[in-house]
């Protein structure tokens, strides 16, 4: 579980990851576009897609498939 401030932008070049808020809401940033998650709302970031997330204390779950590591994590200016 994690409690959200805000992330910076990256992208995962071959893991998808899934975000799930299960506190309060969250926002997440997808290639630009806006989304807004409540709580057990699901949105999926495939790999190679830029994104951030920014909430108030909101506290989430976020998993990615394959598994998440350093090398596949990549910050975007």
């Amino acid at each position: 579980m994690v409690i959200a401030g805000k992330s910076k932008p990256h992208v995962h070049k071959k893991s998808t990851e899934i975000y799930e808020p299960v506190r309060g809401k969250l926002v997440i940033y997808k290639n630009g576009k806006k989304f807004i998650l409540h709580e057990d709302e699901k949105i999926v970031i495939e790999p190679n897609i830029i994104h951030y997330v920014e909430g108030n204390e909101t506290w989430f779950l976020t998993y990615s498939k394959s598994g998440w590591t350093m090398e596949d994590h990549v910050l975007v200016e």
